[in-house]
Order: structure tokens, then C-alpha cells, then sequence
């Protein structure tokens, strides 16, 4: 079941119109109430960590700078108060086998993060993983 209030942090997208887009799409799909855009993971703990920001879904890229995606994958599943969220991590992996190793990395972490990849990034795949991490 979607949460409410249903709040979203995208990490590293702020130059990206068409996964904006995808995002505003899906923002009156699921009635988002809002969406915070982050330059990187260390923000996104900051945004994530603010009691009043009650965040449900993190979508970053894989390729973040700085503090990378698996770290930030890492730390929301460490800390108790933030491992009932939901992770969208889109890549630009096109290899098939690439793909394959980077769904089986993010097993350990019980189905709370969602492989998706950059070019399949559109309104209809990124409403089927929300709806998809968040029937579990």
C-alpha cells in the first residue's frame, strides 16, 4: 500500500527533464505529495533523516558522485529509522550479465530495492516498481 503522506528524494537527477517528467506523471498518478531533488547520497541522508520530511521512496542512479548509491543503499538498511524505505536505483548498466549481478547484489536487502534500467526509466515502469515495492 502506497504511504501517506507519500514523499519521494530523487538523488542526482537534478539535470534530467525526462525522468522530471516520469516523476510529475507519476506525482498525479499516486497523489506524491512532495518531491525533493538531492546532488548526492550524503544529502539525501540529510533530507531522508529530518523528522518532518516522513519520506517513502528514494530513486537514485547508480553513478552518483561523491557519496555513491550502494553506500547510500547500504546506510538506509543500517539504520533502523530509515529501513522502511522503498529504493528505485535506476543504471545505465545495458549488459545483460552486468544487469543480472546488480539484481543479485540488492537481494539482502528483503525486496525494498527496486533495479531499474536508465533507458527503461519512463511513467509506466517507474508506477509498475512503486507499485511492485510497495504490494510487499
Amino acid at each position: 500500500m502506497i504511504p501517506k503522506p507519500f514523499r519521494i528524494v530523487l538523488v542526482g537527477y537534478c539535470q534530467e527533464q525526462f525522468v522530471k517528467l516520469s516523476i510529475n506523471l507519476m506525482r498525479l498518478r499516486f497523489k506524491c505529495d512532495d518531491i525533493f531533488s538531492v546532488k548526492d547520497g550524503q544529502e539525501a541522508l540529510t533530507k531522508l533523516r529530518h523528522p518532518k520530511n516522513k519520506i517513502a521512496l528514494v530513486i537514485t542512479d547508480l553513478k552518483v558522485t561523491g557519496f555513491s548509491s550502494y553506500r547510500l543503499v547500504e546506510t538506509i538498511y543500517d539504520d533502523s529509522g530509515l529501513s522502511h524505505l522503498r529504493v528505485i536505483l535506476t543504471t545505465s548498466i545495458d549488459q545483460k550479465k552486468e544487469f543480472m549481478f546488480l539484481s543479485r547484489s540488492l537481494e539482502q536487502y528483503e525486496n525494498k530495492v527496486y533495479p531499474l534500467r536508465e533507458n527503461e526509466v519512463s511513467h509506466r515502469n517507474l508506477g509498475k516498481a512503486i507499485v511492485k515495492l510497495f504490494d510487499r
